[in-house]
């Protein structure tokens, strides 16, 4: 799915986790913006009792290079010790809320919002 190669493009392992977060979700966050209706259907995909049937209640396949982020993080004590979806809908969630808030003219996204709003999310899941 063209998100996860998004992700996958984009993620650097040669880079401290903070740092691979950030730009990931800024990336992110500006596909989302160049398209709008991206959003709508990875939530709608995310949330699909079908995917959910068929992944054994597992709903991660779709940003499942992320969800990779989230579990090295933990382990290596850096962000906060909660279920990967738990951390998904902290993270994402927020992107998915900008860009429809964006959508409907209720607020412009600037660079330096992105870098304030991504530095928001990652203040919400570090340790």
């Amino acid at each position: 799915i063209e998100i996860n190669e998004l992700v996958v493009e984009n993620h650097n392992p040669n880079i401290p986790i903070k740092n691979n977060f950030l730009h990931i979700w800024k990336t992110i966050l500006n596909f989302y913006i160049s398209d709008p209706r991206k959003p709508e259907f990875i939530t709608q995909y995310a949330y699909s009792p079908y995917l959910i049937s068929l992944t054994e209640n597992k709903p991660d396949v779709l940003l499942e290079p992320v969800l990779e982020i989230f579990t090295n993080a933990k382990e290596q004590g850096i962000i906060k010790d909660l279920p990967n979806a738990a951390l998904l809908s902290l993270t994402h969630s927020p992107i998915t809320s900008l860009v429809r808030m964006a959508k409907y003219g209720r607020l412009t996204i600037t660079s330096e919002d992105i870098e304030h709003y991504s530095q928001a999310c990652w203040d919400s899941i570090k340790k």
